[in-house]
């Protein structure tokens, strides 16, 4: 679809940040980081396509 556009796509992951004192219905998308293993697992061991 980008290149229909001509367009670019580039993905970005960031660590994130803990909101639910001010957003509290945020906690159902909270992932614990696991100090760090949750990103190498979901982020850094999956192909790009």
């Amino acid at each position: 679809m980008c290149k229909d556009h001509h367009l670019i796509f580039i993905p970005c992951i960031g660590p994130g940040y803990f909101d639910t004192r001010i957003r509290p219905w945020n906690e159902a998308d909270f992932k614990n980081r696991d100090n760090g293993r949750y990103y190498m697992k979901e982020c850094l061991m999956q192909p790009l396509n």
